[in-house]
């Protein structure tokens, strides 16, 4: 069936788009399984054996991939992967997550953790990945998870997702352009990446007193003071009583967060008169 033309489009192409469900433009979609043994039966060196932990955000990680045996390869013959395959983490913490096999990997295998989706000549595996970590193909993971007692997707939940696609050649025009950004994207992040563990090394540095800033006219500041906690800090005993509705959780990440936000509902009590009261300025830990 024919979908909508999208707003904003390269202009070189016109028609419909067309939906269907992503079953139809697959010639695989399968996962692995844990070799006899778990992690027992992990080499040194062999095999790459890829598990939800190297499945990242548009990203292949293989800084912790486990190793298997060739003829434990051999046995698993069926969850090999290919160059360009999608893989799709399906259960735990990590589901949703996909990437793309880069065709220089050579051989590899999946756990049972891990999907494969291979698709046909109708649909560009780049243009898959894009849809899968984007808005549209979250929405079809969080849906396809309703009514599930624990966390997971099965085969068939994945073959139903409605996808909307153009011809190959606007696929792979539109799938090269969010990757060159996708690339521009990991770019800024190992900048930020270099700029934490410079600002960690500094910080260690002041804090341990190696590093000492001066005056401005170059005099020496006055030596540090070693206190009791509860001589630099009061305690924030104020309670709620503005009726404040905005209730922050702690992260570990990004420190005071919105917890709608952050566990993506409220966890908190419909009485939030006993909640303490922030305000800018103050200093919260768990």
């Amino acid at each position: 069936m024919s979908g909508a033309v999208p707003k904003l489009r390269f202009p070189e192409f016109a028609g419909d788009w067309t939906e269907t469900r992503l079953g139809t433009l697959t010639v695989k979609v399968g996962s692995g399984v844990t070799p006899t043994g778990g992690a027992s039966s992990y080499e040194r060196d062999g095999i790459p054996l890829i598990r939800s932990q190297n499945v990242r955000d548009n990203e292949l990680n293989l800084a912790d991939v486990a190793f298997i045996s060739e003829s434990t390869h051999m046995s698993m013959s069926g969850s090999r992967v290919m160059p360009n395959d999608v893989l799709l983490n399906i259960t735990g913490a990590s589901i949703g997550r996909s990437c793309i096999i880069p065709p220089h990997l050579g051989e590899a295998n999946v756990n049972q953790h891990v999907c494969i989706i291979r698709t046909n000549s109708t649909l560009d595996p780049s243009l898959l990945q894009q849809f899968l970590s984007g808005p549209l193909g979250q929405k079809e993971i969080v849906k396809s998870q309703g009514g599930s007692g624990r966390e997971g997707l099965n085969f068939e939940n994945i073959r139903s997702f409605r996808v909307t696609i153009p011809s190959l050649p606007e696929q792979q025009k539109i799938a090269s352009f969010l990757g060159a950004v996708d690339g521009k994207i990991s770019g800024l992040r190992r900048k930020e990446a270099a700029l934490v563990r410079f600002k960690a090394g500094l910080m260690q540095k002041l804090f341990s007193q190696k590093l000492r800033f001066t005056r401005d006219d170059g005099s020496a500041f006055p030596e540090w003071d070693l206190v009791p906690f509860e001589e630099a800090f009061v305690r924030v005993k104020r309670k709620n009583v503005a009726g404040v509705q905005n209730v922050l959780t702690i992260s570990a990440q990004h420190g005071l967060v919105s917890q709608t936000d952050f566990f993506s509902k409220s966890v908190a009590a419909t009485d939030l008169s006993n909640y303490y009261h922030l305000m800018r300025g103050d200093f919260a830990y768990n």
